[in-house]
C-alpha cells in the first residue's frame, strides 16, 4: 500500500500508471532536481496539493489482490502459493 513516506519515484517505478497523477499535479518525476526524489508528503507540500486527495487518487490506481488471496492472506498460507 502506498504511503506519504514513499519516494515518489518509487511510486512510479512500482506503479507506473500514476505517472499521470503526478503529471497532472505538475510533480516532475525524471528531471534530476525534480520532485522525484521527495517523499509524496513533501511533494504535495511543495505543489500547494492536499496529501490526502492525492493519496486517495495514487492508492485507487494500486491493483487489488483477488478475493482469493486476500483469504489465503487472512489464515497465514499466502507466502506458500506460487502464481
Amino acid at each position: 500500500m502506498i504511503t506519504t513516506d514513499w519516494r515518489v519515484i518509487d511510486v512510479v517505478k512500482k506503479y507506473p500508471r500514476t505517472y499521470d497523477i503526478f503529471k497532472k499535479y505538475h510533480i516532475t518525476v525524471g528531471c534530476w532536481g525534480g520532485d522525484g526524489r521527495k517523499t509524496l508528503e513533501q511533494a504535495a507540500l511543495v505543489h500547494r496539493i492536499d496529501v490526502n486527495k492525492l493519496m486517495e487518487e495514487l492508492q485507487a490506481l494500486e491493483p487489488k489482490k483477488p478475493w482469493f488471496l486476500k483469504i489465503f492472506s487472512f489464515i497465514g498460507l499466502y507466502e506458500n502459493i506460487l502464481i
